[in-house]
C-alpha cells in the first residue's frame, strides 16, 4: 500500500472559527491569521516531504479515496511530580484544547487541492492525541489502494 508519511514540528493546532467582519453592507467570513499560518506550514512540509521523496506518488493519490491517520504528540507539563508525569505517559490520552476534529480539519484544509482533490475522497480516519517525551507534532500518514492494472 503506497504512503505519504510526515511530521509537522510544533504544538498542535486545531482550525481556528470563521471569523466576521462588516466592510460596507455586507458580511464578510475570513479564516484567521493563526489558522492560515498554521496551514501554510502543514502545505510546506508537504511539500518539502515531496521534493525529498522526487514527487513520487504525489499524483497518485490525487484522484483516489484514501486513508488518514493523525497523532497528535502533546508534551507532559513540567510543573506536575514525576509519577503523575509517567502516568500521563504510560496511561493517559491528551483530553485537552484543541479538539481532534479540528486537528484533521486543518490538515484537510490545508492540503486540499495539494495533495488531493477533495477532503471527500478521505474513506477511512484514525486519530488520536497522546502525551509523548518526544517535541510536540503532528504526524500525518496518507496511505491508498494501487491499481491492480499494469501500467
Amino acid at each position: 500500500m503506497p504512503t505519504i508519511k510526515f511530521e509537522v514540528m510544533g504544538v498542535p493546532q486545531g482550525k481556528g472559527r470563521p471569523k466576521f467582519a462588516k466592510p460596507g453592507n455586507f458580511v464578510m467570513a475570513y479564516t484567521p491569521k493563526k489558522t492560515k499560518d498554521y496551514e501554510l506550514m502543514i502545505r510546506g512540509v508537504y511539500l518539502q516531504w515531496l521534493m525529498e521523496n522526487h514527487g513520487r506518488q504525489a499524483n497518485e493519490i490525487k484522484d483516489r479515496p484514501f486513508n488518514l491517520d493523525v497523532i497528535a504528540n502533546f508534551n507532559v507539563p513540567v510543573s506536575l511530580s514525576k509519577k503523575k508525569q509517567h502516568e500521563l505517559l504510560c496511561h493517559e490520552y491528551h483530553t485537552k484544547k484543541p479538539d481532534i476534529d479540528n486537528i484533521v480539519k486543518v490538515i484537510l484544509d490545508a492540503l486540499n487541492e495539494v495533495a488531493f482533490n477533495d477532503d471527500s475522497q478521505l474513506v477511512f480516519l484514525t486519530a488520536s492525541k497522546r502525551y509523548t517525551n518526544k517535541p510536540t507534532s503532528v504526524e500525518v500518514v496518507f496511505t491508498w489502494e494501487e491499481d491492480d492494472e499494469p501500467v
